[in-house]
């Protein structure tokens, strides 16, 4: 089992290293083709991002297969050299101890130098550093499995002590902001009691969350700026596209192409949203940064206040992936 666990794991730490270095390198192009668009529509750059994204989800079938440098390799045994598959991590000067099989009709029982006997000890000197490598690969990406339930959870907690938007002159802006984006229909709106970020979740059942004290202090034009904006995420098809990059940082966890595309993507994307706010609802650069100032000081008391562990609150960096809201950043 060991010397099939260090197969495995050389072959996975070959592979590993050639989508590090190759998506890198595709990150470093799009940092500057994406800095050179500065002054272009935030969508092309936000496609860029993604572009890393997607192709960090497609490189463990789609990679140019190169041997790790002998300093990095070690002893994987990956990419040739003199070991054998079998001997793959188990290095120069190291004794390779016989396998069971072998080991039958040897004395002790093919047990190494010094006395030790097969056992815990001598399996664990037997594993090989990539093996190591990608069993707390798994335990991270296990971390990450439990850190979505959790946010999963708050999110379904705030759900439930949440009620239908039953204020008609609400409901006629939330239509009217539909019928302008082009949606089919306007998605089920809730309100949360206190403080809180307005934002969107669900890919099934699209559902915008508005905080009671954010509905009762917008007036008209201010809502109809944060009603685009959230609406914009729908439109966008930003619930769908957004676990892309975000299931990308949680597989490369150790990796900070992935967070930062992942970043970058986000950011691009509020500030298409917040593009489409101010074209539907008037080009008032002013009026639309004094809306923002009041959606985030809202979300951040909320945040301090700790309501769903982040999931309403302004900080979206806490949210879950499946959610869009309000940020600063756009």
């Amino acid at each position: 089992m060991i010397d099939l666990l260090n197969t495995w794991s050389a072959a996975w730490a070959a592979m590993t290293w050639a989508i590090v270095w190759q998506s890198t390198i595709l990150a470093a192009v799009v940092a500057v083709a994406a800095r050179g668009l500065r002054g272009a529509m935030p969508e092309i750059r936000y496609w860029l991002w993604q572009a890393v994204a997607i192709k960090l989800m497609l490189m463990p079938f789609w990679v140019v297969s190169v041997g790790m440098p002998g300093v990095v390799r070690g002893p994987i045994g990956a990419g040739g050299g003199e070991e054998s598959a079998g001997d793959a991590g188990i290095g120069d000067g190291v004794p390779v101890w016989p396998t069971a099989l072998e080991a039958e009709g040897m004395p002790d029982g093919g047990a190494p130098p010094g006395g030790r006997s097969a056992g815990w000890a001598w399996g664990v000197g037997r594993i090989s550093w990539a093996s190591w490598a990608l069993m707390t690969w798994l335990v991270g990406i296990g971390a990450g499995v439990v850190v979505l339930a959790r946010q999963h959870a708050g999110l379904s907690r705030l759900l439930c002590g949440a009620e239908p938007m039953t204020d008609r002159t609400w409901g006629g802006w939330i239509e009217g902001a539909a019928e302008a984006l082009g949606l089919r229909r306007p998605p089920r709106t809730l309100v949360t009691p206190g403080s809180g970020s307005p934002f969107v979740c669900g890919l099934i059942r699209p559902t915008l969350v508005l905080p009671g004290s954010l509905v009762a202090s917008l007036d008209p034009m201010a809502a109809r700026r944060v009603l685009v904006h959230e609406l914009a995420h729908l439109k966008r098809g930003d619930l769908l596209w957004g676990w892309i990059p975000e299931i990308a940082r949680r597989i490369y966890w150790f990796h900070p192409v992935a967070h930062l595309a992942a970043a970058r993507a986000r950011f691009e994307r509020e500030l298409a949203c917040d593009r489409i706010a101010m074209a539907h609802s008037g080009r008032d650069p002013v009026g639309y940064a004094r809306t923002l100032v009041h959606v985030v000081s809202q979300g951040s008391l909320a945040s301090s206040a700790g309501d769903g562990g982040g999931i309403g609150g302004g900080d979206r960096r806490r949210s879950s992936p499946g959610t869009h809201q309000q940020e600063r950043g756009s």
